[in-house]
């Protein structure tokens, strides 16, 4: 971890985005708290998002915000950080 956080910019996460975390899950039917708040996060920053659950971030982002191109995402690969 400490060496992905080396290239890293580390963001707070106020409570706007935990509320726009919550209304993603709500509109998404889906429960996992991490990656909504990993896809409103990287939304508010244009951040890209690099995850082992593409698919999930991908449909996240799909609901989350129209204009928002999820080929962004890239798929971690086995063995690296």
């Amino acid at each position: 971890m400490r060496r992905l956080l080396r290239g890293c910019e580390v963001v707070p996460f106020h409570e706007a985005a935990a509320h726009a975390a919550g209304s993603l899950l709500g509109k998404t039917r889906t429960r996992d708290v991490v990656d909504a708040s990993v896809v409103v996060l990287s939304i508010r920053y244009g951040a890209d998002v690099v995850s082992d659950d593409s698919h999930d971030i991908q449909r996240l982002l799909s609901v989350a915000c129209e204009g928002v191109d999820p080929r962004g995402v890239k798929p971690r690969r086995r063995g690296l950080i």
